[in-house]
């Protein structure tokens, strides 16, 4: 591709801290040029008269515009430009800018008038003046182009960065979501019975979709309604039913009033804790009235008393503040939950 050398070299020499000596230098170089060409261009005339003072004031000028360039360079950019303060910049550098040309319009008038040439302030003079200061306010500024380049190179690699990892949170959520144990047992299951009981391999691999479904598609919503999740954990434990290691039966009860909407997952992670403890029978059952929804589990066949739920009801205090209630005792654990 043409050009594609000069550019990467213009962007080195631009963005790279070892080009940076050689980007101050010819900064230097070109302000010195302009200071002394315009100090020529006002005085020229008089070389005879001022002898080697031209230089010194050009000299003097050149000194005076690469101070006010680091000023803006090291102070006006960081603490205003950097920050967002664009009109503040934009008044702090035309102000300084006109100062200087201010005194430096006095400076020559004061040594033009000592040669007896004395130059009246005009509309000419005036024009010549707004020019001056267009053309040193964008010298003086273009030492903001090279940091604002690196800056805006850092945050679309920030950017980038954040994305990559969104994408892989993104990812590890999905794989959060999914039980993998559940999944490997139903596939197991299924590849079994398939060739005994088709029809019964049909139906799980269709509950197996729905619990998927709700766990990679409904999850990611804020709100679902109440008999979507209670919908969900119906499908969920009768997959669950299928790990030999932990055979159950179980029955839900659910709501009168199932249109409230629940953040989604709400009640699995207290069921999944349950679950651990390997209990023979659940009965689940679900309450509302009005704005309280009030959960309870039954169970047969083990001892939730030492079961600690502190995560679960951290979650719930989350979604709900202090909104929330839970009991437990040996074989039952009850959750009100005041959804507003």
């Amino acid at each position: 591709m043409p050009g594609t050398g000069l550019t990467n070299i213009l962007f080195d020499f631009l963005t790279h801290p070892k080009f940076r000596v050689w980007r101050h230098a010819l900064i230097i170089i070109v302000f010195s040029f302009i200071s002394i060409g315009q100090s020529l261009f006002v005085f020229g005339d008089y070389m005879g008269d001022l002898g080697k003072n031209v230089y010194w004031f050009g000299i003097s000028n050149t000194i005076v515009i690469v101070s006010f360039f680091y000023l803006n360079l090291y102070l006006l950019v960081p603490r205003l430009l950097l920050k967002n303060r664009y009109m503040e910049y934009l008044f702090a550098l035309l102000g300084g800018t006109t100062v200087y040309l201010i005194i430096k319009g006095v400076i020559e008038s004061y040594t033009l008038s000592h040669l007896g040439i004395w130059r009246d302030f005009t509309i000419v003079t005036l024009l010549d003046g707004l020019s001056n200061l267009t053309l040193y306010t964008i010298c003086i500024a273009s030492s903001s182009a090279t940091i604002l380049f690196r800056q805006w190179i850092s945050d679309t690699e920030k950017i980038n960065d954040l994305e990559n990892n969104r994408l892989k949170k993104s990812v590890d959520e999905i794989k959060s979501l999914i039980n993998t144990r559940l999944l490997s047992n139903v596939l197991n299951y299924a590849s079994e019975e398939v060739k005994t009981e088709p029809d019964k391999v049909s139906d799980i691999l269709f509950r197996l979709s729905e619990v998927l479904r709700y766990e990679l598609y409904d999850c990611k919503r804020e709100k679902v309604l109440l008999s979507s999740d209670i919908g969900f954990i119906n499908q969920y434990l009768s997959l669950e039913q299928l790990n030999c290691r932990n055979n159950f039966s179980y029955a839900i009860s659910p709501a009168k009033k199932i249109d409230l909407f629940v953040p989604p997952f709400l009640f699995m992670p207290l069921i999944k804790r349950i679950i651990e403890r390997e209990p023979a029978d659940m009965q689940l059952a679900f309450e509302t009235n009005d704005n309280v929804v009030k959960f309870s589990c039954e169970v047969l066949g083990t001892d939730l008393t030492t079961c600690d739920f502190s995560k679960e009801e951290q979650r719930f205090s989350a979604y709900y503040q202090n909104n929330i209630k839970i009991e437990k005792n040996s074989e039952s654990v009850k959750l009100w939950l005041y959804i507003g």
